[in-house]
């Protein structure tokens, strides 16, 4: 295999990596919705292996890239340095690459936004929860908060 066939199959092994994870990020979208910890914690778990499998797969399509004398090069600018025999070949492989990748950030993204709305819920209802019992007339011993004590309810009397 020479290395420009290394180079397709590399980007191949990555969009694949890609391709298995969008599945976990709607899993852990719905674990979010359905405020299910103990999936959610699985699901992290999971997708942090996933996530430095793909590291370990794009390290070595960058090298892959270095060897053909492309390092720090674009995608696109790759594809106008190749031999035509296999520029199709990269073509699709790196529309294949972003579209994957596209794909996998835009669910990331839902499933972050769910998370910090999820987290604004808990904390709002915490907040009111505790800002509730600053507002109560009476307090638990039956008197009422100090701020009361000194003034009466009338302006006037009559």
């Amino acid at each position: 295999m020479n290395n420009y066939q290394k180079l397709v199959q590399s980007t191949e092994h990555c969009t694949e990596q890609i391709r298995l994870m969008i599945p976990m990020e709607k899993e852990k979208r719905s674990a979010i919705i359905s405020d299910d910890m103990a999936s959610l914690q699985q699901i992290l778990f999971s997708q942090q292996a996933a996530v430095m499998k793909l590291e370990n797969l794009e390290n070595q399509r960058l090298v892959c890239q270095r060897e053909l004398g492309f390092e720090g090069l674009s995608a696109d600018e790759v594809i106008a340095k190749v031999p035509e025999e296999v520029k199709q070949q990269l073509i699709v492989c790196f529309e294949d690459l972003r579209e994957a990748a596209t794909e996998l950030k835009e669910f990331n993204a839902k499933a972050l936004e769910l998370a910090k709305a999820s987290v604004q819920f808990w904390d709002s209802l915490e907040n009111k929860k505790t800002s509730t019992i600053d507002k109560v007339t009476y307090r638990p011993n039956g008197q009422k908060p100090s701020e009361w004590k000194r003034s009466s309810s009338f302006e006037t009397k009559i």
